[in-house]
């Protein structure tokens, strides 16, 4: 038994992981203001745990389990959900790809935040000017960020640059969760584009999201892009941003415009966010931050940042936030 024991544990590995960031920040919406401690800065607390098992000829078994902290109150999980950032189990293979199943993150959000120069997160993150189509008498998708009962296959690495997944989800009876879609793209040296598509159910039409990205690195300077459209009947909403993130010696200066759309319901209900901020390193795994923006609503648009109290239609909402960012 203590032989089969060493032999197991020579082929397999699991890995402790996580992630904490919290600060203080000031926020605003209209005439109302607030002050809060836990709004993530730079990127959402997690803990997880990931492995696999080396199961010979190229061929292994992945597991994922991830979670949310709330820094501020030791909460865990939310929706009812312990492991609510991801929980996948699969097999990958050098040569043919990975397949895995289980709650996971959607393709095309994975796609859309990864060019965002504040990666979705803060007061500077894409969500502070999103808008997502609501249509009187339609259900609205459950999520747009994350799925249950997935089925993701991932591109194996090797493949001159290209990389990509197709993704698909169980209704189990919920005409809500059922989704379809996937992402493609192509990196080579200091540039990458790519491209995401996926439709959801919902009653009686179906949600659709697509996203167009890319970005380019200079040395001296990051500079990315993405366009999103997000339809649900009558609503569409245009998501459309510009940043870049520059090193400024042990640290990092970020900063972004988005711009978010309404067309045919939606017309006139725009808005603009504009974010900075300064990232600094104190090491390999701790650093501090700083980061302002200031998001201008139109017509309807009531858009607020990550954290500030509820939009209020036509006005405006900022905020500002520091804080502490530690991996481990």
């Amino acid at each position: 038994m203590t032989a089969l024991s060493g032999t197991a544990s020579a082929q397999s590995s699991v890995t402790i992981f996580g992630l904490l960031d919290t600060g203080i920040g000031h926020y605003r919406s209209g005439s109302e203001k607030v002050w809060k401690l836990g709004n993530p800065g730079t990127a959402p607390s997690r803990l997880g745990f990931r492995g696999s098992e080396d199961l010979g000829n190229g061929l292994s078994t992945e597991f994922w389990l991830e979670g949310a902290i709330a820094v501020d109150t030791g909460g865990m999980g939310a929706g009812n959900k312990f492991w609510n950032r991801r929980s996948t189990v699969g097999l990958k293979s050098v040569t043919f790809g990975e397949l895995r199943m289980g709650r996971d993150n959607m393709a095309v959000y994975l796609t859309d935040w990864t060019y965002d120069a504040f990666y979705d997160t803060g007061v500077g993150g894409i969500g502070g000017a999103s808008g997502t189509p609501s249509v009187p008498g339609n259900t609205v998708p459950a999520t747009t960020a994350r799925i249950d009962n997935a089925v993701t296959y991932v591109l194996p690495a090797g493949l001159g640059g290209v990389f990509g997944q197709m993704q698909a989800s169980f209704a189990e009876g919920d005409d809500t969760n059922k989704f379809r879609g996937g992402s493609l793209g192509y990196a080579s040296g200091p540039w990458k584009v790519e491209g995401a598509y996926g439709e959801t159910s919902t009653v009686p039409a179906k949600f659709k999201y697509g996203v167009l990205a890319g970005l380019y690195d200079f040395g001296v300077v990051r500079l990315m892009g993405r366009y999103s459209r997000k339809e649900l009947g009558g609503s569409k909403f245009d998501n459309y941003s510009v940043g870049l993130q520059v090193p400024v010696g042990a640290g990092m200066i970020r900063a972004s415009v988005v711009f978010n759309r309404g067309k045919d319901l939606e017309d006139g209900n725009d808005s603009t966010l504009y974010a900075i901020g300064y990232l600094y390193n104190l090491s390999k795994r701790t650093a501090l931050f700083v980061q302002t923006a200031y998001v201008n609503n139109k017509g309807d648009a009531a858009r607020a940042l990550w954290g500030a109290p509820t939009g209020v239609a036509g006005e405006s909402s900022s905020g500002y936030e520091f804080g502490i960012r530690h991996l481990f």
